[in-house]
C-alpha cells in the first residue's frame, strides 16, 4: 500500500515542529499499521521540521487520535491536492 502513498496526487500531510517528534511519529504509526510515508516538508508549508507524514485523506482523523493518544504533537494538518506542478495546499483543523 505503502506505493499508492507515494503517487497520491491528493493526500493529507502532518507536520511536526521538530525531526525527533516526526521520527517518534513515524515508529508509533508503524507500530499501529498506520499506511503513511515519511517525506519532506513541502517548500509551501513554513514548518520548522523537514519531515512530514504523508497519507491518504481517509486516515487524516484516526492517525491524529492515535498520535495524540501517545502525546506526539502534530504541529499541522494539510490537505493537499496537487495540480499540474503546483500544490493546492489547505490546512485541516482537527476536531
Amino acid at each position: 500500500m505503502t506505493r499508492n502513498i507515494v503517487s497520491l496526487n491528493k493526500y493529507c500531510l502532518f507536520t511536526f515542529k521538530s525531526t525527533t517528534h516526526a521520527l517518534k511519529a513515524e515508529k508509533i504509526l508503524l507500530a499501529n499499521s498506520a499506511d503513511f510515508i515519511i517525506m519532506p516538508t513541502l517548500r509551501e508549508i513554513t514548518a520548522s521540521c523537514g519531515l512530514s507524514v504523508k497519507m491518504d485523506n481517509k486516515n487524516w482523523r484516526r492517525y491524529a487520535q492515535i498520535l495524540k493518544e501517545h502525546q506526539i504533537i502534530v504541529d499541522k494538518i494539510y490537505s493537499v491536492q496537487k495540480m499540474d506542478q503546483d500544490n493546492q495546499i489547505k490546512e485541516l483543523c482537527p476536531e
